[in-house]
């Protein structure tokens, strides 16, 4: 396959390599398995270095786009998933330089899925979000360590508030960014006292819901991002 790309003026170099693929993906020009043109004949085509080519393909594989295969080459992955895809979530993905701009982000909506639960949620519900966070806590308190499954547990509580919120487009931007910033909320869980952390977040979270407290929960968010976001950065 040629793959022909025009050459980048822009002043953010990583960001336009980004861009410049992304749109031969969302044009149908590049397919999943397809096999990217090498280094520095791509630093040709877009008149870069080819650090910048390779710093770029190094953003695209960490979000799961690109398959960077020693020894064989750079692929479109096989599993390119819809996230990935998504138009919000690739435009997220070329701000590769303001990860804390993207933790801002997250806050913000985080905090209008609080208010919608506040308005919308039952007693019920909130009982069912207060097993999942006990059960959390169970799991943190036995010394459960694997920081896949303590993050299963840490996003099954914010999926159900975005369940609860009853939103389907805030539901989809939450979780595109989620997405994003899973590689830090791993790290974050993996750290000694980071799981304990998450599940005092979640209760006063929790606490603020049940007493139908807007500004505790505004409060509680933000509390629960001060540790995590000092230690945010996108995947290399």
């Amino acid at each position: 396959m040629v793959i022909k790309l025009s050459a980048i003026e822009k002043p953010n170099v990583v960001d336009a390599i980004i861009g410049a693929i992304t749109e031969q993906l969302m044009q149908g020009k590049l397919r999943k398995g397809d096999r990217l043109p090498p280094e520095a004949q791509l630093a040709q085509q877009l008149s870069v270095s080819r650090n910048s080519v390779r710093e770029a393909l190094k953003v695209m594989a960490a979000f799961g786009v690109l398959e960077i295969r020693q020894g064989d080459g750079t692929y479109i992955a096989s599993e390119v998933t819809e996230t990935c895809l998504n138009p919000l979530a690739m435009a997220l993905v070329m701000q590769t330089e303001a990860p804390m701009s993207l933790v801002e982000f997250r806050q913000v909506l985080e905090v209008g899925v609080a208010e919608l639960v506040i308005m919308k949620a039952s007693e019920e519900d909130l009982q069912n979000l207060k097993d999942m966070t006990d059960e959390f806590a169970a799991l943190v308190q036995e010394g459960e360590q694997d920081p896949e499954v303590l993050l299963e547990h840490d996003i099954a509580f914010h999926y159900e508030l975005l369940a609860l919120a009853q939103n389907p487009m805030m539901e989809k931007v939450v979780r595109t960014v989620m997405q994003l910033l899973v590689f830090s909320m791993k790290e974050h869980l993996a750290e000694p006292e980071g799981a304990a952390r998450a599940v005092r977040d979640h209760n006063r979270i929790l606490e603020a819901l049940r007493k139908r407290d807007v500004l505790l929960a505004r409060d509680s968010i933000a509390e629960s991002y001060v540790a995590w976001k000092t230690r945010v950065r996108l995947p290399s």
